[in-house]
């Protein structure tokens, strides 16, 4: 059941099209942003999808644009994942529903427990995002790619992005953690983050280990 709900996650978000005229249908966020360090009930974020071309390097906005909030329920927190109904994504039928998982902030890490479903989260291979992590290996971009030595970064490694660019998206010194996606997937994949936020989830999808689709979720400033 784990690996078909990550299997149906990847199809929803690495095969539907793209838009080319991206619109502004900005939610009311309110005040406070989502903050890992002090996480808190009512807390959203705004994410906007991209799409890049690998092979090119053309990069553009889907026109999609999703929220990450924290609320709670019985005691518990949870991050609740939903798609602005204007979204070329919710219109096509492909995301309709809200994703809720549990979250939990202690010493220093995010728990994301049952982060399968989750449009952000759903590739990657631990539960805890370590917040001030004092062992990190240094990574470089690499087309859509990040590496270590040359090296395609996946596993259980901390690592440090320089700078990381395409288009509207610029990431720099900033926490990367990658996947150990199952056997019968061809991809790489990237959550990137500070102490604070999420700045990226980003999903690359390849063929005979030439990556030949990127899409993601990047911060909306």
């Amino acid at each position: 059941m784990r690996l078909l709900l990550s299997a149906l996650v990847i199809s929803l978000f690495l095969t539907s099209s793209c838009s080319n005229d991206p619109i502004d249908i900005s939610p009311n966020l309110g005040d406070e942003r989502v903050d890992f360090s002090e996480l808190a009930v009512g807390q959203k974020t705004a994410y906007v999808r991209y799409s890049i071309n690998c092979m090119t390097g053309d990069f553009e906005l889907t026109g999609d644009e999703m929220v990450l909030e924290v609320i709670e329920e019985d005691g518990q927190m949870y991050f609740k994942e939903s798609i602005v109904p204007q979204s070329p994504m919710f219109q096509r039928g492909e995301w309709t529903e809200d994703i809720i998982h549990p979250v939990t902030a202690v010493d220093g890490e995010v728990i994301i427990p049952e982060h399968n479903g989750s449009a952000l989260f759903f590739f990657y291979a631990n539960d805890r995002l370590t917040l001030n992590p004092t062992d990190m290996i240094p990574l470089e971009q690499q087309d859509c790619l990040m590496v270590n030595n040359e090296e395609v970064f996946v596993g259980d490694d901390i690592g440090q992005i320089d700078r990381f660019a395409f288009g509207e998206l610029l990431i720099e010194n900033k926490i990367a953690v990658s996947c150990v996606p199952p056997t019968f997937l061809e991809l790489d994949a990237y959550l990137v983050y500070d102490k604070n936020k999420l700045l990226m989830s980003h999903s690359v999808s390849r063929n005979i280990n030439v990556s030949v689709r990127t899409q993601g979720w990047m911060l909306k400033e």
